[in-house]
């Protein structure tokens, strides 16, 4: 019982064992990837610790001190810890846990950030960006609530235009890698398609065709289609820009970028800060020491909207809470990069999308003033 009592005072736990349910139930009690491990190592190698010492009284007549029992015990759980791989973010508690039993933390791995930016064709290709989108009661492109036969049907209808207007210099780009290696004469496409898709794939074999993978961030166009394609019945077609795809195809045009993990908003004194505006997510990040700390859920923007709208808060640290602020004043008014820090003010690229043109512009927010500005880029003559 004295092993127990000591295992206690090192996990910081309360409990009484009188079987071996007790000891199922010590050995899964939730916590960080890490120190579950350390839990479980620790039980199984306190209960080897009490076997090996009965047995030596049993049949050598000779004790096991209770310090040596303790020095195994901390050695074995100790090199299995430090051997552990898996990262996961640990609270101040699990934190003492782990170094009672001299064990190093593994954090988690940093995620993993790619700038995506959309590419125009070269000179005289067509380039085509496609992209399916199913549901269990519906779909666009396909017909069929199957995804692959949606995005292969998207694929299938833009070389099928394609052919339509002559174009013989074509870049397909999608978001499915099951699109790309449809493309292989190795993969097999599902029979219901499997005519369409030999003629399109005949068509091709007689053009300058390229075909290529994108993520979907990229993809924000094509991807916008296709979900627009779940609410219609008949085959649609626009000569124009619809309003829901305007704001992601000016930042194409324009050359924003964009980022696949969560979007880099700023760094200062070494912290980073990265967000998810639609899911209400800002981590603060500190690569020095490899910790995370997530704040608290600010807003969740959902679904797309006709209707522009801005949203402003500033989190306080001290309160741990976000402080509405009035909102930007400017309509029409898309921020495309994160915001810049500069005597008191914090400022953003931005554009001004109105029926008649596209017009750059900064915005500045003042600190001090809790205002929003916009200053107009200069106009260049000559």
């Amino acid at each position: 019982m004295k092993l127990w009592r000591w295992l206690e005072n090192m996990l910081n736990l309360s409990f009484y064992i009188a079987g071996w349910l007790d000891i199922w139930r010590l050995m899964g009690i939730d916590g960080a990837v890490q120190c579950k491990i350390v839990n479980k190592v620790a039980v199984v190698s306190l209960i080897n610790s009490i076997w090996k010492a009965q047995n030596m009284v049993r049949f050598h007549n000779n004790f096991i001190l209770f310090s040596s029992s303790i020095a195994s015990i901390l050695a074995y759980v100790s090199s299995v810890g430090n051997a552990v791989s898996i990262g996961s973010h640990i609270g101040m508690e699990e934190f003492f846990i782990l170094k009672k039993f001299q064990i190093c933390i593994t954090p988690p791995r940093a995620p993993k950030i790619r700038e995506m930016l959309w590419q125009l064709p070269p000179r005289g290709w067509f380039k085509i960006n496609c992209d399916g989108a199913a549901t269990p009661i519906s779909s666009a492109c396909g017909g069929t609530s199957n995804s692959l036969i949606a995005e292969l049907s998207g694929a299938m209808q833009a070389i099928e235009f394609a052919h339509e207007k002559n174009w013989r210099k074509v870049w397909l780009e999608t978001d499915s890698m099951a699109v790309v290696k449809a493309f292989n004469p190795l993969f097999t496409v599902p029979w219901i398609i499997r005519n369409r898709w030999i003629n399109c794939i005949h068509l091709v074999s007689h053009w300058n065709f390229v075909v290529s993978h994108i993520f979907r961030e990229w993809n924000s166009c094509a991807d916008a289609l296709a979900n627009f394609g779940l609410s219609v019945t008949d085959s649609t077609h626009f000569t124009s820009i619809p309003l829901f795809l305007r704001t992601d195809f000016v930042k194409n045009r324009l050359g924003y970028t964009q980022l696949n993990y969560h979007f880099f908003v700023a760094s200062c004194n070494g912290i980073l800060c990265i967000g998810d505006v639609s899911k209400g997510l800002v981590l603060l990040w500190n690569p020095s020491i490899r910790k995370i700390n997530e704040l608290p859920h600010f807003i969740s923007l959902r679904g797309r909207s006709s209707i522009q709208t801005s949203v402003v808060k500033v989190y306080a640290l001290g309160t741990n809470s976000w402080k509405s602020i009035p909102n930007i004043p400017f309509v029409n008014l898309s921020i495309g990069s994160s915001g810049k820090f500069v005597s008191g003010t914090i400022n953003w690229l931005a554009y001004m999308d109105s029926e008649q043109e596209i017009a750059r512009l900064t915005v500045s927010f003042d600190l001090g003033k809790s205002l929003f500005m916009r200053f107009c880029f200069p106009t260049l003559e000559g």
